[in-house]
């Protein structure tokens, strides 16, 4: 819904939620720059409004074979308005004025047939984006609406034409309203955001969204579009609400439910939209920064503006552009604007008030076939002036753009050598570049060239090319009854949620998708079966890593757990009555490195016992010890494993004079668990005996009534 704000200067089916194939999305808080050369071959939506569900159903054949991979339909639940309340019709666009979250029997049809419409939809491999109110509830009083009171809305009066724009001459954009002071909006966007984000909207009751049980109706909400089997969320009005919300909520909820999500966020400042494209993965905005600037070029206007304009010359990954909507009207230049939109980067939306009038365009239903199977790759500027533009999409598509009055040729530098290239626009014959790249080209007055290698197919026979195929492989540690599941920004992966379950052979995951193009990914862990958990550690993988080495978990999970290895040291080697004894662990390891603690004991006459890396004693009589120790590594897991030596302590009468303490140090070493030894002297603690889980116990044992002593400590059944 369009607010008062001034102007501003698998399947193809199964690659659309998180960008809609080539354009996937971006990773959290981080701009998108496309990648050199990418795959040719991205998504197009349509918006497909004002009609009721069964008419929509019903022209879903024709949607599927002109190529869209979704469409955006109206908000489905109860509202205060109908087709009756319409002057014209888009005046008022319905949808935007809810009653009851609940209910989804509406103006456009039942929940019946909306079912049907996004199974209809499925059928043809286009996925449904729903528009979803969660800032408002239509202008009615408080007691209109069966879920909400008073008390759960702001109210504080409408939104004043002032609050949107930040003027350093108005008192009223500053803190205490002292000009020169603090801005209420830090980025000096806003005069006053406070009021954008709390005030009601066109009149319309503005909900809380920091009250708890506001948040539950409005997720019940978003979930029972998901339960539907829809695909993603158009949030209207998403500036109205903190980015905190998205941040902390909104986008989660999506996310959780596999949802593709794009705000609607109404101004044309780029860093403004970047602020809500950044609140989370898979978080898309629609690009009115590049809507003001196509409004004024493809008027007359100057071509060259459209070098760097709009977020897809910076995030092109959380980019929707977009020529027109049910809020804003086109420019002039209808059709060289979708020239312009449909081989840029970005994931296009494209809308006509009767959609009949769009579909039936032969020029932009070329352009569309251009987008499906040419675009792709990262943006180069090769040529612009006031009149002309020309870019390439790297190594795949070359785009002339004239809005001049007159034919205009130009020579331009290329990807290709020596390459034959064809206008799949029909409006220029070939041209060939030469040794170096370059080449001559004539764009058509107030018309377009795309310009690709030959042999490429016709526009009319693109449509359903096959989509090849990748594998994401990655070797990474599970616990039994887990899996690794595959996540990432495009909705072959559940766009940022719990993932698809990889399939495992030795220690290795791996899942194959239809390849979307440009995408970034990582990794989750999570019980068989459901969904994962647990995030991969680390920067997110992308489309040019596609067998990456695993960062690990971020709780620190190393796999089952190996256990550890115990082993001390005894000094001197023969001690005597009376001698300190230093009993030193140090070279004890742990394959996990997770050592938490050493715990000994000492039996003879009597039992001490003692903690510690290393430890000392003195025997007052001669005899032979027990000396046991357990290595703990913290895991709930790991076996116990042993091993025996003999420390004999003499008296200093029967101690050889002639030995000296730089004999080699007594040392003993634990065995693998179920392991055998040679050592007639030495004994292996079966798995899963000792003192518990994550246990590892080394006993020094005291000759043969020792081995005694150690079978006790594993119990009477095992002795």
């Amino acid at each position: 819904m369009a607010d008062s704000e001034p102007q501003a200067g698998i399947s193809r089916r199964g690659v659309l939620k998180g960008i809609g194939g080539a354009v996937a999305a971006a990773t959290a808080g981080v701009g998108f720059a496309q990648s050199a050369t990418a795959d040719a071959g991205e998504s197009v939506a349509l918006q497909y409004f004002h009609e009721d569900w069964q008419t929509i159903t019903d022209d879903l054949g024709r949607v599927g074979s002109l190529g869209f991979d979704a469409i955006w339909i109206q908000q489905p639940a109860e509202s205060m308005l109908d087709w009756s309340d319409q002057g014209g019709r888009n005046e008022p666009p319905l949808g935007y004025q809810p009653v009851d979250y609940r209910n989804f029997d509406s103006s456009f049809g039942t929940e019946a047939e909306l079912q049907t419409l996004i199974d209809t939809a499925h059928d043809n491999d286009v996925e449904v984006i729903v528009d979803t109110v969660l800032n408002h509830m239509a202008n009615a009083s408080a007691d209109a609406f069966p879920q909400f009171e008073r008390e759960h809305f702001h109210n504080q009066g409408g939104i004043e034409q002032w609050a949107y724009s930040f003027d350093s001459g108005d008192s009223r954009c500053f803190e205490n309203g002292e000009t020169g002071g603090t801005p209420k909006d830090p980025d000096r966007i806003e005069c006053d955001p406070s009021i954008i984000e709390n005030s009601a909207l066109l009149g319309l009751r503005d909900l809380d969204q920091d009250q708890a049980y506001v948040r539950e109706q409005l997720k019940n909400y978003v979930d029972k579009i998901a339960s539907l089997g829809a695909d993603g969320h158009r949030f209207d009005g998403a500036k109205h609400m903190p980015e905190s919300f998205f941040a902390n909520y909104a986008n989660q909820w999506a996310a959780d439910n596999g949802m593709f999500r794009v705000g609607e966020v109404y101004s044309g400042n780029r860093e403004y939209l970047r602020g809500y494209a950044n609140t989370g993965p898979g978080m898309y905005v629609f690009d009115f920064a590049l809507y003001y600037t196509m409004q004024g070029v493809f008027d007359g206007g100057d071509m060259s503006r459209l070098e760097g304009a709009g977020l897809i010359a910076t995030d092109p990954g959380k980019s929707m552009p977009f020529v027109e909507n049910h809020d804003v009207a086109a420019p002039s230049q209808y059709e060289l604007a979708h020239a312009f939109m449909l081989s840029s980067e970005g994931y296009p939306m494209l809308y006509n008030l009767f959609a009949d009038n769009l579909l039936a365009n032969d020029n932009i239903m070329n352009a569309v076939w251009v987008k499906k199977n040419l675009a792709g790759g990262q943006t180069i500027w090769r040529h612009t002036d006031e009149d002309l533009a020309v870019f390439e999409r790297e190594g795949n598509l070359l785009t002339g753009l004239n809005n001049g009055d007159s034919d205009r040729t130009v020579t331009v530098e290329t990807s290709w050598t020596e390459q034959e290239l064809r206008d799949y626009a029909g409006n220029a014959e070939n041209v060939t570049t030469a040794g170096d790249g370059s080449v001559e080209i004539t764009v058509p007055a107030d018309g377009w060239v795309f310009y690709a290698e030959t042999g490429q197919g016709e526009p009319t026979d693109g449509i359903g090319r096959e989509v090849p195929q990748i594998t994401l492989r990655v070797e990474a540690p599970t616990a039994e009854d887990e899996s690794v599941y595959f996540t990432g920004s495009t909705s072959s992966l559940t766009n940022w949620g719990g993932g698809v379950e990889g399939t495992e052979n030795d220690g290795v995951w791996e899942v194959t998708i239809d390849d979307p193009g440009r995408f970034e990914w990582k990794t989750r862990r999570g019980p068989a079966g459901g969904s994962g958990d647990v995030w991969e550690d680390g920067e997110n993988h992308d489309h040019t890593t596609l067998e990456p080495t695993h960062q690990g978990w971020e709780d620190g999970f190393g796999g089952s757990a190996s256990p550890p290895t115990a082993e001390f040291s005894v000094t001197p080697s023969e001690p005597t009555v009376g001698e300190q004894i230093t009993f030193d662990a140090s070279a004890s390891s742990d394959p996990d490195g997770d050592i938490q603690s050493y715990q000994w004991e000492f039996t003879g006459d009597e039992t001490d016992s003692a903690t510690g890396e290393e430890v000392t004693r003195t025997f007052d009589a001669p005899g032979t010890y027990e000396v046991a120790l357990t290595v703990a590594d913290g895991s709930e897991s790991t076996a116990d494993a042993s091993t025996t030596t003999q420390v004999v302590v003499e008296s200093a009468e029967e101690s050889d004079p002639t030995t000296t303490t730089d004999e080699p140090e007594q040392t003993t070493t634990t065995t693998e668990s179920d392991s055998t030894t040679t050592d007639d002297d030495q004994e292996t603690t079966p798995s899963g005996s000792g003192d518990g889980p994550g246990f590892t116990t080394v006993t020094a044992l005291t000759g043969l009534a020792g081995a005694g002593l150690a079978a006790a400590r594993r119990g009477d059944d095992e002795e």
